[in-house]
């Protein structure tokens, strides 16, 4: 419903929106649009979102464009049901991850595995095969394992950093490589696995804030 009363607004502005699930509302623009920075939504929760809108002659357009489909969400009959029911108000959107779809794209592994349908779609216009992300390492060939979300250290070190060293200690795997956030990466070899894992991956883990067995 909200959807349907955002398109009008969206198409006079030669824009062309959609939401295949309601956790992921997507804009189409016109092939060459210039676009401003777009701050992503855990970068902005807890700041000043004036400080985090789309900044510039680029962004003037977004920010008049936010304002405009506040007014309609806020005037929408669904929010006044949803008030009524004690829900929370759908009261605004928030503009970010702008980008275009590169005509090729390409990935040294052979598969991913991952639930995020944007890296999956990734993965297919590379002309690689995506699998669900499993519970535990699957053993063997070159694969992306996407982790991001995965907050329990405990589980990780059970389930895929302990079974990938053995494995790459024992040569059945040639290369490790993990990249975190932040950029950091870390390219790890057999010779690597037996020179600097020599403990225990939880030993590195205990003592670290929030883990009850590094407290005294």
């Amino acid at each position: 419903e909200f959807l349907d009363a955002l398109r009008p607004l969206f198409s006079d502005g030669g824009m062309e929106i959609d939401a295949p699930v309601p956790t992921r509302w997507y804009v189409r623009l016109p092939a060459g649009t210039p676009l401003p920075p777009m701050a992503p939504v855990e970068d902005a929760l807890g700041e000043d979102l004036f400080d985090n809108l789309p900044a510039g002659p680029e962004g003037r357009r977004w920010r008049a464009l936010l304002t405009e489909a506040q007014v309609v969400l806020h005037n929408h009959p669904h929010n006044t049901a949803r008030a009524a029911a004690g829900l929370a108000p759908v009261n605004s959107l928030w503009f970010w991850g702008g980008g275009s779809l590169p005509e090729r794209a390409s990935l040294d592994a052979a598969r991913v595995l991952s639930d995020d349908d944007g890296l999956r779609a990734m993965a297919s216009l590379a002309g690689v095969a995506a699998e669900p992300l499993p519970e535990a390492w699957p053993g063997s060939g070159s694969a992306l394992a996407d982790l991001r979300h995965a907050r329990d250290l405990a589980p990780l070190e059970r389930d895929w950093f302990a079974p990938v060293l053995s494995a790459l200690e024992h040569g059945h795997v040639g290369r490790v490589r993990v990249a975190f956030a932040d950029g950091l990466e870390l390219d790890l070899r057999r010779r690597h696995a037996l020179r600097l894992w020599r403990r225990p991956m939880h030993s590195f883990i205990a003592g670290l804030p929030g883990d009850p067995e590094g407290t005294e």
